[in-house]
C-alpha cells in the first residue's frame, strides 16, 4: 500500500513558496523586471512605513533611471517623478518619503503618523475623481505664440 497525497505533494519538495521573490529569470527583461519589482517593493514598504494609513503607487523603469511616486487617492495621473541616477537604494528611499510628504503638501493634508483614511473622502474633487487643490494644480504656460 503507497502513501496517497491529498493535494499532488511529493516528499522533497517545498510546503510553502514566497511567490513575491525575486527569481532570476532566463532573459535579460526578465531580470530588469524582477529589479524594478523589487526597488518598487523597497520604496513602497518605506513610504506605507512612514506614511501610514494612505495609498502609494511605486512606478520604477530601470531602462529609462525614473521613479514615479503618486498617491491615487488625490490623483490618478499626476506624480512626483524622481530621477535614480547616481543613487543607491537607501537614498532613493529617504528621496520618495521625502516626495511623498511633498505630494500630502501640496494637497494641504497632514503628515502624522496615524491619520484617519476617511480624511481623503472629504477633499473637492473633480470629473476624473482627482482632488482639487490650487497647490497640486499644474502651472499654466507663459510662453506666446504668435497666431
Amino acid at each position: 500500500m503507497s502513501r496517497e497525497y491529498i493535494i499532488g505533494e511529493t516528499k522533497g519538495k517545498r510546503h510553502v513558496v514566497d511567490y513575491n521573490a525575486i527569481d532570476a529569470g532566463k532573459s535579460h527583461e526578465d531580470t530588469i523586471a524582477a529589479m524594478e519589482f523589487y526597488y518598487a517593493k523597497q520604496i513602497g514598504s518605506a513610504l506605507m512605513y512612514v506614511y501610514k494609513n494612505r495609498n502609494w503607487m511605486v512606478d520604477v523603469d530601470i531602462r529609462n533611471q525614473m521613479i514615479v511616486i503618486g498617491a491615487p487617492d488625490l490623483s490618478k495621473v499626476k506624480g512626483y517623478y524622481l530621477p535614480m541616477k547616481r543613487d543607491a537604494l537607501v537614498e532613493l528611499c529617504k528621496r520618495a518619503v521625502h516626495a511623498g510628504g511633498e505630494i500630502l503638501e501640496r494637497y494641504n493634508l497632514s503628515r502624522a503618523m496615524n491619520v484617519s483614511p476617511d480624511s481623503f473622502e472629504m477633499l473637492p474633487r473633480d470629473f476624473r475623481d482627482d482632488a482639487i487643490s490650487a497647490d497640486a494644480a499644474p502651472t499654466p504656460s507663459t510662453k506666446k505664440y504668435n497666431a
